[in-house]
């Protein structure tokens, strides 16, 4: 089988973690020996720039896909990525995957809103589509009618053990000197980008909340976007200045590091096109429990009481009620928290999803 990967997100040097969900996936098929050729994009900066990438991305894709020698072309981001495909489609057939992750199946904004035709019409010429969760497979059977046997669960190339992973004691304490934080405190975590839906405003409210704490509890934030002037006026509203460290996107590598350093992750999403939610799933390898929205993909593997905690969605209170919790219980049970939560991640390890892959390419190819 010769698969052609079609994505309008692809990492390079200048930004490792785009769509590094694609490229794991690349490799990830030379793991299960199936032959791949791929047209990608890198994120474009500027007007210009971006509509000439487009040009190029969306021309080669049209050549590829009708002269090409492929079983199978498989789709990453299905919106933006589906466009020639669409066209070519009416000219030569394929067998098409389409592999949603999020916005293109919920918009968030008036050009992603635009785009949906696109996912629309590109489900229904398409043989199977790939969903990172359960939540999101019964999101687009329900939003588009699409046969749920024919949605097939591929959690986003997974997490590499290898890299996120629980350190030994010894191990964090050179990440708290690495990053200077304080020992001592329950230090709670945030990692995700600064934009809407992220539920970030939610994690310095309860900080506010918690000022009074603040001898007991350190907050620490990892991220960057659109929204962080936002951000700064919350806090310096808040009177927070000094209280919360912030951190600017790091590399895989870093935020492993990190996430060994929090005691508890808040993952606030109020996104209901939060498909998975991977930083999640990151910080639970590396032993840390988390606190989530009771909402979206989480609301399906995050166990109150058991790997962590959920709350209502926005609720700042409930998010405060759940810290203060936290901050009552034993070691004994923390620990139970962070083996539960490591035990939770292991279904999503890269070695224990290469398996579900292999099976998803084998129903498509024995599709007739």
């Amino acid at each position: 089988m010769k698969v052609l990967v079609v994505s309008n997100m692809f990492p390079n040097k200048n930004n490792p973690s785009y769509g590094i969900f694609v490229s794991h996936f690349c490799e990830q098929l030379e793991q299960i020996g199936i032959n791949y050729d791929k047209v990608v994009m890198s994120k474009p900066y500027g007007k210009a720039a971006k509509l000439l990438k487009y040009l190029i991305f969306y021309i080669i894709t049209f050549l590829k896909y009708l002269f090409g020698d492929y079983d199978v072309v498989y789709i990453h981001y299905s919106s933006h990525s589906s466009a020639p495909i669409i066209l070519a489609n009416h000219i030569k057939k394929r067998k098409i995957v389409v592999n949603v992750h999020g916005s293109d199946v919920v918009p968030e904004n008036d050009k992603q809103e635009k785009m949906q035709k696109y996912t629309g019409k590109i489900l229904q010429v398409s043989s199977a589509v790939v969903a990172p969760s359960e939540y999101f497979r019964q999101y687009v059977n329900r939003k588009y009618r699409y046969t749920l046997d024919k949605i097939f669960i591929y959690p986003s190339a997974g997490i590499n053990n290898t890299l996120f992973y629980q350190y030994t004691e010894s191990q964090i304490n050179s990440m708290f000197d690495k990053f200077c934080l304080p020992k001592g405190k329950i230090i709670v975590g945030f990692v995700g980008r600064i934009t809407a839906g992220k539920g970030w405003k939610t994690f310095i409210l309860a900080a506010s909340k918690l000022r009074e704490s603040m001898e007991q509890f350190e907050f620490v934030m990892v991220g960057s976007g659109s929204d962080e002037e936002m951000l700064s006026l919350l806090i310096k509203e808040n009177r927070l200045d000094g209280c919360i460290r912030r951190f600017p996107l790091l590399n895989q590598s870093d935020l492993a590091d990190m996430y060994n350093c929090f005691d508890i992750f808040v993952f606030p999403t109020e996104r209901e096109g939060e498909s998975l939610g991977l930083v999640a799933i990151e910080a639970m390898t590396c032993g840390t429990p988390v606190i989530a929205s009771d909402f979206a993909a989480p609301k399906y593997y995050i166990r109150n009481g058991i790997n962590g905690y959920k709350f209502e969605k926005g609720n700042v209170t409930a998010l405060v009620k759940c810290l203060l919790h936290y901050s009552t219980i034993d070691k004994t049970t923390v620990e139970l928290l962070k083996k539960n939560a490591i035990e939770t991640s292991k279904y999503y390890y890269t070695e224990n999803i290469l398996e579900n892959l292999q099976q998803i390419f084998k129903e498509i190819e024995n599709e007739k």
